[in-house]
């Protein structure tokens, strides 16, 4: 069997059980799963379970009740008396929104713009509602919602008209916590969804039946891994998600991942290849905030979304601003060399299975992600879109980059030093004074981490000399007492005297505040459905114990982001007393204006991690002697 037939044929088994994506469909693709890692003889094959109750939350990131749907009908009720069928779950998995609860209700239809919402469906065809709009829906007495817009740019597109008939995967728009009431919500298309449009318009009203048996209940979410051996204690790991109703939007990473190993298998490997396949990003919070001995991992790479592109546009995951390291340019690298038909765009730190990249653990990860899937989180990103030369294509890429870390010694590490320094120092050179020090600060990390890939000492020390001139090659372009605008006096002793640690493990979300987000008012803004804004979780991510405020503030102004300080120290006294950070006792300190010259990121500190009072002068913090302890809010 080919390599593509392999992976087509482990798209085809995963998605017949994910396609109804309910909780005991999980289980069975956890078995299929770890029958195909036993069929490659991969060893330590297991199927971690965390429990998931929708109160649960690791970094904010709510673990979901679960669901299990039996089977769902929507009807429309004619005006004499006959009754037209819509959409079931039973034909369509797609078009019950999941978290639906059970229902059996006969009720009309209004669309958003009605003041009266109480006991009714609200029908929106004209955009793709948020978290926000339907639990404010729910609230002002809505039971239920019917969506019939599709995401992205393809749906008028002419080569493109199945879509016309295929209906948007909803995960993320029916509570997935503990509520009053039934909340529910079907998803149809946009055909349908103009059918009835014109039915309420013409005759001003319109009813229709629901009728939903699903059980929804506390349960647990997995994660699956498994491992093929290398000669060391040292693994490489690839990530995936499962678990969604799609082909390429679920089954296709896991897939390349399967394929690899089955590949490498029987080849001499200096590390160890781990394969873990979660429930996107929630799992692997669980595993990162719960499993108290993880694996000895050097290195990794996500992969998702590799099978179908339009455009032929690769993102490739970085772990800056906040962990920069060599993984993206290596694999820009081998895209560039290998896949001219591709373009190839380095994206910031984000959202995905890839939080063993978080400072605090410190893995040199990437992801790999093709972009233009016309069918993503559509019924229609079935199997049979799936298209071969692309699939391909990530998987010899896919397959160069493993394999290049996974039997990587210093002679491999020394050509990466050579690449990742090529790419940072002419764009260095190029760029703006007023990023330089960042920029030379995030160029020498990159070049830190991969002595990583380097275990033997001598080899080690050797790597230390290779790399030492180019890193003071690039602290040469430093630009020495620059510029900077600091916040006001009031504002710069606060953050002074604030060192934020953060308590947990990779990403942050707001969505444990969804529905308290009235009780948080300073930081309501924040509150978003699925993660957080970017900043948050750089700012959190920077929150080491030994940053004070202020300097995380200048790193976020540092890579582009205009957080208000006023914002800043309101999203850390929220994260202190929501028990994400911890305050660390330090000096009180009274704030004069002295030198706005130097950088707070230059400061340097005592054997305890306290700034003393020299260095809090130089940047423009001049401390009056109140010694004493902050006291914890």
């Amino acid at each position: 069997m080919t390599s593509f037939d392999f992976m087509l044929s482990t798209i085809r088994r995963i998605y017949e059980s994910d396609r109804n994506f309910s909780y005991d469909s999980m289980w069975k693709t956890c078995a299929i799963a770890e029958k195909i890692m036993q069929e490659l003889r991969l060893k330590h094959i297991q199927t971690l379970s965390f429990p998931s109750d929708g109160v649960i939350d690791h970094g904010g990131w709510l673990m979901p009740l679960g669901w299990n749907p039996k089977n769902a009908v929507l009807e429309a009720v004619l005006p004499d008396g006959s009754v037209h069928r819509i959409c079931s779950y039973d034909k369509m998995p797609c078009s019950l929104m999941l978290y639906s609860r059970s229902v059996d209700v006969t009720v009309a239809v209004v669309t958003p713009e009605t003041n009266d919402l109480n006991g009714k469906i609200v029908l929106v065809t004209d955009h793709y509602p948020n978290m926000k709009e339907t639990v404010s829906w729910f609230n002002r007495g809505a039971i239920g919602i019917i969506s019939s817009y599709l995401v992205g740019s393809y749906a008028g597109k002419r080569d493109l008209k199945h879509l016309q008939d295929s209906c948007q995967w909803c995960n993320y728009l029916i509570p997935f916590w503990p509520v009053e009431g039934n909340p529910f919500g079907f998803s149809i298309s946009p055909n349908k969804g103009h059918e009835l449009s014109n039915f309420l318009k013409r005759d001003g009203h319109l009813v229709l039946h629901a009728k939903i048996n699903a059980e929804v209940s506390p349960g647990s979410i997995p994660l699956v891994t498994g491992l093929l051996p290398g000669d060391t204690d040292e693994e490489i790991l690839i990530t995936a998600h499962l678990f969604e109703q799609g082909a390429n939007d679920n089954a296709s990473g896991a897939a390349l991942a399967l394929a690899l190993v089955r590949a490498l298998s029987g080849q001499k490997l200096k590390r160890g290849i781990r394969l873990m396949f979660t429930h996107e990003v929630r799992s692997l919070q669980a595993y990162l905030n719960t499993v108290k001995r993880r694996p000895h991992i050097i290195s990794g790479i996500d992969f998702d979304m590799v099978a179908v592109s339009n455009d032929k546009q690769i993102l490739v995951g970085d772990n800056a601003p906040v962990f920069p390291n060599y993984a993206p340019y290596l694999l820009r690298h081998l895209i560039e060399k290998n896949c001219p038909a591709y373009s190839a765009r380095i994206s910031e730190f984000s959202a995905m299975d890839t939080a063993f990249g978080e400072p605090r653990i410190g893995v040199p990860m990437t992801f790999l992600y093709l972009k233009g899937d016309p069918n993503y989180h559509k019924s229609s990103d079935t199997p049979e879109k799936i298209s071969r030369e692309i699939l391909e294509t990530t998987y010899s890429l896919a397959k160069k980059y493993v394999k290049f870390l996974a039997n990587a010694q210093y002679r491999d590490a020394a050509k990466l030093a050579r690449i990742v320094f090529d790419c940072e120092y002419p764009k260095i050179a190029e760029t703006a004074e007023s990023v330089h020090n960042f920029a030379v600060f995030q160029a020498v990390s990159r070049l830190n981490s991969i002595e990583k890939l380097v275990r033997n000492p001598d080899e080690k020390k050797k790597l230390g000399k290779l790399l030492s001139p180019m890193k003071e090659k690039l602290n040469r372009l430093s630009v020495v007492g620059l510029s900077r605008k600091l916040p006001g006096l009031k504002e710069r002793e606060q953050m002074c005297s604030i060192v934020p640690e953060k308590t947990f493990y990779g990403f942050f979300s707001f969505e444990k505040y969804i529905p308290r987000r009235n009780q948080f008012l300073a930081i309501a803004p924040l509150i978003q459905g699925w993660n957080a804004p970017d900043w948050v979780n750089y700012a959190l991510m920077w929150a080491d114990g030994k940053r004070n405020a202020l300097e995380i503030w200048t790193l976020l102004r540092d890579c582009g982001k205009e957080v208000e300080p006023e914002q800043l120290l309101a999203l850390m006294y929220f994260m202190e007393e929501q028990g994400y950070v911890k305050f660390s006792k330090t000096l009180k300190y009274t704030v004069t204006i002295e030198d706005d010259k130097k950088p707070p990121s230059s400061i340097k500190r005592n054997r305890n991690g306290k700034e003393t009072n020299a260095t809090v002068a130089k940047k423009g913090c001049n401390v009056k002697n109140e010694v004493g302890k902050q006291k914890d809010r």
